[in-house]
């Protein structure tokens, strides 16, 4: 399918889910709405439908009920979504337009299940990660399969584009967790490695109080350092691309790079204050903490 093609759409039905899905999005995940902006219109819809798709997901596993009640309600979505991409047909009205990228553009369906078994474990209990291999695992599961699944739609082939997109995606979840940190730990949801916090002699109800800020900021330190590890190993990927899906992925590892200076600078704070989500207002006004020479993309 040619970038410059308007997207293919079998039905009005069909249609009708495909903005369902960018609705989705543009609710409630408004930088990934203004990121896929610049991207050519036969391939938007797609992007849109995999995200919407993902984040609708996470908010059936997250609102709504008791915890027996999401449980049952996300495996029967696990099990619906499963189904019907064996058939591949859907007459939900968000997953239908999920369901037809999939056939479309020959998604692995190993991602979605990957997807799906994470999201299912986060919803049975929140996640108690001994060290960061077992972090990583879980960003990998959240977010790095949504990022491979993008792949197949962005014109790639090189070797390494794979690892480096599921890099991003783990950089996107951890700007998520930075963004939802003190929401998640008045809820008892601690996503930072136990071994992080028992080498500084914290526990994980000293986070909040934001007290001692001194392990606290060593803390943020030690985070800081694997998002930058994590956000060099996803460089590469906008350059693997075709030209017309570069600043997309340009936009991306930007907004995820502004993100990981605001943590710079707050540090010991973001337990207490958090950070806000960038919007298309606003965020250009932050200051860089942490300005490396020709690592930014353009």
């Amino acid at each position: 399918m040619s970038g410059n093609e308007a997207p293919f759409i079998d039905s009005p039905e069909t249609r009708a889910s495909y903005e369902v899905c960018a609705a989705e999005i543009r609710r409630f995940l408004a930088p990934m709405w203004k990121a896929t902006e610049v991207l050519p219109a036969a391939i938007r819809p797609h992007i849109l439908a995999v995200n919407g798709f993902t984040v609708h997901s996470d908010r059936i596993a997250d609102e709504g009920g008791t915890q027996q009640v999401r449980e049952e309600r996300f495996a029967r979505w696990c099990s619906e979504t499963l189904e019907e991409l064996r058939t591949g047909r859907s007459e939900h009205p968000l997953r239908r337009a999920f369901v037809d990228t999939v056939r479309r553009w020959e998604i692995d369906h190993a991602l979605v299940e990957e997807f799906l078994d994470t999201m299912r474990a986060d919803c049975a209990a929140p996640p108690v990660f001994e060290t960061f291999a077992e972090q990583r695992r879980y960003l990998r599961g959240i977010s790095g399969t949504t990022n491979v699944m993008w792949m197949s739609l962005l014109d790639v082939s090189a070797p390494g584009a794979l690892v480096s997109a599921s890099a991003l995606g783990e950089v996107c979840q951890l700007v998520d967790n930075f963004e939802d940190l003190p929401a998640d730990l008045a809820a008892g949801r601690c996503y930072l490695p136990r071994a992080d916090l028992r080498r500084l002699g914290l526990e994980v109800g000293d986070l909040p109080r934001g007290e001692r800020r001194a392990e606290l900021d060593e803390l943020v330190d030690i985070q800081l350092g694997r998002w930058r590890d994590l956000l060099e190993q996803a460089m590469p990927v906008a350059g693997l691309v075709s030209p017309a899906y570069e600043p997309f992925l340009h936009t991306v590892l930007l907004g995820a790079w502004m993100q990981f200076d605001e943590v710079t600078l707050r540090r010991s704070r973001v337990f207490v204050d958090g950070i806000e989500p960038l919007t298309s207002t606003g965020a250009a006004q932050r200051r860089p903490a942490w300005p490396v020479a020709d690592v930014v993309p353009g």
